[in-house]
């Protein structure tokens, strides 16, 4: 058989009917020269039966339950077993909607540039109910660039900044995505497989953060100029969890550090790890140490200053 270009790794615990609506999307894409991966995290309720049933009627489809729940981590890590079979890998959240052409557009983009490494569209961020957003959540507001309506006439809103690590030198691309993208909605893009050579998803809540700033220090990020990545805001999103139970979300086994020390230190270790030079290497170093240092600064001062502390933080990982 003629190896497909895109493998697609869908990890999924109880996805329901959003899982249903998820899958149908990927089945509508212009683009077709793909294979999807369903690893089941020993869901409870009927998504395994859901899982077998797109099996069965589409052959590009590949289903498998892990014999235990190990984690929404790990069971991401497992997909990227599979990339090295094909040109191309792409995580899909069970959660998430893309329009026809995501694909299309976003192997159109890796096709044509062979130094970028990830190509992904703008996101629109919407209530998984009734398609709007839920803007209560400072998050959201922070990253809001624009307001615009749907095909259905509903309000929708974009995460931005725009085209950030798009530049030919390492150190400006991790400076931008260190200090500059307010989510990370990219790591559900399109990624180059040869890209993601000892590039891992760490089990800590935020190394999808780690895992984006690996990939960026290795090439070029590109965001396509359509907004053909939906991502619907529901009550039971990661980002909303306490950190205990996060850190049961994610998995894996459990780190003396917390997250966000561990997040840090593989910060300062991914320039080494990205093959640059050593002139690269520590300025990217620099990059990311006066990064931590900023935060840090501004964690201190909104723990001492009343006004500080009441002004809303952004969280920066994807559901």
């Amino acid at each position: 058989m003629k190896q497909r270009r895109v493998c697609i790794g869908v990890p999924v615990y109880n996805g329901g009917s959003l899982f249903v609506e998820m899958m149908g999307s990927l089945l509508a894409q212009t683009f077709a020269d793909f294979d999807i991966f369903i690893a089941d995290n020993c869901s409870t309720d009927g998504t395994g039966e859901i899982a077998r049933g797109f099996a069965d009627r589409d052959r590009r489809i590949h289903y498998h339950r892990n014999a235990t729940n190990i984690g929404a981590y790990p069971n991401f890590q497992g997909m990227l077993k599979l990339a090295g079979d094909f040109k191309y890998f792409k995580w899909a959240a069970h959660d998430d909607l893309y329009k026809p052409t995501f694909l299309e557009k976003c192997v159109d983009v890796l096709e044509s540039e062979p130094e970028v490494v990830l190509a992904y569209s703008i996101v629109e961020v919407v209530d998984e109910t009734d398609g709007r957003l839920l803007d209560q959540h400072p998050f959201y507001k922070l990253g809001r660039i624009n307001s615009h309506v749907d095909e259905k006439g509903r309000p929708v809103w974009m995460m931005g900044p725009l085209h950030l690590a798009e530049a030919v030198d390492p150190t400006t691309r991790y400076s931008e995505f260190l200090n500059r993208m307010i989510a990370c909605f990219p790591v559900f893009g399109v990624i180059r497989s040869a890209a993601l050579q000892g590039v891992e998803l760490r089990p800590y809540f935020g190394a999808d953060r780690t895992f984006l700033a690996e990939l960026v220090l290795k090439g070029k990020l590109r965001q396509v100029d359509d907004c053909l990545f939906i991502n619907r805001y529901h009550k039971s999103v990661s980002r909303l969890l306490s950190t205990k139970q996060q850190q049961a979300f994610v998995g894996g086994s459990q780190k003396r550090l917390s997250a966000q020390r561990q997040q840090q230190i593989d910060l300062l270790r991914a320039p080494f790890r990205a093959g640059l030079s050593a002139v690269e290497c520590w300025r990217c170093f620099g990059v990311a140490a006066r990064h931590i240092v900023r935060r840090e600064s501004g964690r201190v001062l909104r723990s001492i200053s009343p006004s500080l502390l009441a002004m809303p933080r952004p969280e920066r990982h994807c559901p």
